[in-house]
């Protein structure tokens, strides 16, 4: 069964249209991620994910790897 949760990000270093492709591919290619919608004008992504197979931090991580700075926000 799995355990959905939904999460927003606030994103910085995102600049481009590039960003916001590499982001989500980044974040889905993460077992669990289900969805990944990213907004590069306003610096945020909306994820989808299993909480049993991800969690918030190894998303953050994910992110940090990509080379931007990220943190859990209010929606």
């Amino acid at each position: 069964m799995k355990s959905l949760k939904k999460v927003h990000l606030g994103i910085k270093g995102m600049h481009c249209g590039n960003c916001a492709n590499a982001i989500p591919n980044g974040l889905r290619a993460l077992d669990g991620v289900l969805e990944a919608d990213v907004r590069h004008e306003a610096g945020e992504a909306h994820v989808s994910f299993d909480e049993a197979k991800v969690n918030v931090s190894r998303l953050l991580e994910a992110l940090t790897r990509l080379g931007y700075e990220a943190q859990e926000s209010a929606a």
